[in-house]
């Protein structure tokens, strides 16, 4: 099985992309989102608010980092990646680099670790995730 989760995240809607999915039998829908990227992925991975996952609300990144192990612990049973089987494998096709993304100790919480969007702002699994490169295209 394959599910597939796509963001088009700060992109005007056009008929053509909806025409795309429809074409190739993918279901398309509007989503009301969050303020900025990280609430925005999180709610879509977990079906819950930010304000569900955090009674303090989530901010637009680090949040996951800086809670405490039970925290974490208690975040993680919220988020669809832990409640998957552990042999499934997990693509990631994701934007390019943002907020010091992939650069070695762009971030003191990370103690010298390359951080990334998923899984670092958003939940602690990160077994079985592929990453691929991004590669700007020019049409």
């Amino acid at each position: 099985m394959k599910i597939y989760c796509i963001l088009f995240d700060t992109l005007p809607q056009h008929p053509r992309i909806e025409k795309l999915f429809k074409s190739k039998k993918l279901h398309y829908s509007d989503y009301i989102t969050n303020s900025c990227t990280v609430p925005t992925v999180v709610s879509m991975l977990s079906g819950k608010t930010p304000s569900e996952m955090r009674s303090t609300g989530i901010g637009a990144s680090h949040t996951y980092i800086l809670l405490s192990e039970k925290e974490q612990e208690e975040w993680n049973k919220k988020i669809l990646f832990d409640n998957l089987p552990k042999d499934w494998k997990i693509h990631l096709h994701s934007m390019p680099e943002t907020r010091g993304d992939g650069r070695l100790g762009s971030w003191p919480m990370y103690k010298g670790r390359h951080p990334r969007l998923l899984p670092d702002d958003i939940c602690g699994r990160n077994d079985q995730m592929k990453f691929y490169v991004y590669q700007k295209k020019f049409l």
